[in-house]
């Protein structure tokens, strides 16, 4: 699961590198005769193979035609998804601040499995009634949010593969770099493999951190039953957020 996981993570910078590379190489700010930059594309063109040459010069004059469209179309939709991005930061940061603070069971078993992470941050256990699975909020000051009444309707041994879970996120620093695949998504909106790159990246991410929560609690079967049962409280997987 690591490996298939910096395997996506790597095949997704590959591709912003790739990207801004391109960028850089082809941007020419000094040209101030539209003339000459169209001259020069149509001799690039007329240097392709000859049966390609009169789509290459159409695809050319399309694109010098509908330029300015095709930039503002783009630039549109990422704004589109930045909104939707921003949005849902703004909603998931009310949900943190109307939490209310978790048990002395959820908080006890916290610090008894953080020891075992030896993660320095200060991190927060809330129980919130707007969500329906628990997940992560935040960086500096990570938040660990359970749906309120769950932890009654779990055992100890339950809880704990749940926090263990949580809490290797956080170990992990994922937060940041869903951050990081939020924003190639938002850039990139339109093409296929960013997203389905970005799927998999969630995917194997979410296999490394139960990986980490077996090691931390040292039940493969306990961690199983917890996700058996999370399925029967109509709780389909745990996710960060």
């Amino acid at each position: 699961a690591v490996k298939k996981y910096y395997l996506s993570t790597g095949a997704l910078v590959a591709s912003m590198l790739i990207v801004a590379i391109t960028f850089i190489s082809y941007y020419q700010p000094s040209v101030h005769d539209v003339s000459d930059l169209s001259h020069n594309l149509m001799l690039q063109a007329q240097l392709t193979d000859s049966h390609n040459t009169g789509l290459s010069t159409s695809l050319i004059t399309w694109v010098q035609d509908y330029s300015f469209a095709i930039v503002y179309a783009w630039l549109i939709g990422s704004l589109l998804f930045f909104i939707k991005f921003l949005g849902g930061f703004i909603y998931l940061r009310r949900i943190v601040r109307d939490a209310v603070p978790g048990t002395d069971k959820l908080t006890s078993i916290l610090k008894r499995i953080n020891k075992k992470y030896r993660i320095n941050r200060t991190i927060l256990i809330k129980e919130s009634i707007k969500i329906t699975t628990p997940m992560v909020i935040g960086y500096l000051k990570p938040v660990i949010l359970f749906p309120i009444g769950l932890a009654a309707q779990l055992s100890v041994s339950e809880v704990e593969a749940i926090i263990a879970h949580e809490l290797a996120h956080i170990k992990r620093h994922d937060y940041i770099l869903n951050m990081f695949q939020i924003i190639a998504e938002s850039i990139f909106y339109f093409h296929p493999a960013v997203w389905y790159i970005s799927s998999r990246i969630r995917h194997e991410r979410e296999h490394c951190c139960d990986d980490m929560a077996i090691k931390a609690t040292n039940s493969t079967m306990s961690y199983a039953r917890t996700l058996i049962k999370l399925q029967e409280l109509n709780i389909k997987n745990i996710q960060p957020a």
